[in-house]
C-alpha cells in the first residue's frame, strides 16, 4: 500500500528473520544458498533477499525501505551496528570511547565483491568494537555498539 506508513521493526535469528509490524511479529524463515545468497520463505515460495544496508531487493523486485529514528523512549538508548549480510571485516573506523556523528563510517565489511560502509545513525560514543579486520562476520551479527552522546 503506497503511502501508509508503518512502524517496522526487525530481529535477526539464526534461522528466521522476525518482522514486527505495528507491534505484531511475524517469523520469515531464511536459509543461505550455497553461493552465499539469502532466500526467505513467503507463503511458502523461497524468494532471493539481498541488501546492502541502502537499498533491499526481494525476488529480483526493489522493496523501499525507509529508516526513521526509534520513537518514546528507545530513542536515547544505545545502538549496534549490524552486518547486513555473511561478510569479512575489511577496515574498522572507530575506536572505544572515540565520538561519532551520524552517517559516520564506522565498519567496512566485504561480500560478494561489494563493499559495504555500517555508519553511525546518530551521534553518540563508541562503546564497544566487536570484531577486527579480516574477520567474517554473520548476517545480522553486531561489529560495534553505540551509545547517545549526551553531550550533543
Amino acid at each position: 500500500m503506497a503511502g501508509v506508513e508503518r512502524e517496522v521493526d526487525t530481529r535477526v535469528e539464526a534461522d528466521a528473520v522476525v518482522v514486527i509490524v505495528d507491534g505484531k511479529q511475524t517469523r520469515v524463515p531464511y536459509r543461505r544458498t550455497v553461493s552465499g545468497r539469502v532466500e526467505l520463505l513467503v507463503e511458502g515460495r523461497w524468494l532471493g533477499a539481498w541488501s546492502d544496508g541502502r537499498s533491499t531487493w526481494v525476488d529480483g523486485h526493489s522493496v523501499q525501505v525507509e529508516r526513521v529514528a526509534a520513537r518514546g523512549p528507545r530513542a536515547d538508548t544505545g545502538a549496534s551496528l549490524a552486518s547486513p549480510m555473511p561478510a569479512t571485516v575489511v577496515a574498522v573506523k572507530v575506536s572505544v570511547g572515540e565520538r561519532v556523528s551520524a552517517g559516520q563510517a564506522c565498519v567496512v565489511v566485504s561480500a560478494m565483491k561489494t563493499e559495504i560502509v555500517l555508519r553511525s545513525p546518530r551521534a553518540g560514543v563508541v562503546r564497544a568494537v566487536l570484531v577486527a579486520t579480516g574477520r567474517p562476520v554473520r548476517a545480522g551479527e553486531a561489529t560495534c555498539e553505540l551509545e547517545a552522546d549526551d553531550a550533543g
